[in-house]
């Protein structure tokens, strides 16, 4: 049996959630950000699942990542 990757587990989330507000925790080379969106938060999953690998890793750079997320 196949174990979702992380990608599908941080979209799963969301989908279970209320989608009232997110907060995302990016790995960045200097140091973690934490990315709070409470708008348009189905434009910002599109781009989660465009610019981000399956471990949650940015395309075009894989020292950033998101490591955490929350949605409520």
């Amino acid at each position: 049996m196949r174990e979702d990757t992380c990608k599908e587990i941080f979209f799963n989330a969301f989908e279970k959630s209320t989608k009232s507000k997110m907060v995302v925790a990016v790995k960045l080379p200097t140091g973690i950000e934490l990315i709070t969106n409470s708008d348009n938060l189905e434009g910002k999953m599109a781009y989660y699942k465009g610019a981000y690998n399956d471990d949650m890793k940015l395309n075009f750079n894989h020292e950033i990542e998101i490591i955490n997320y929350m949605f409520v």
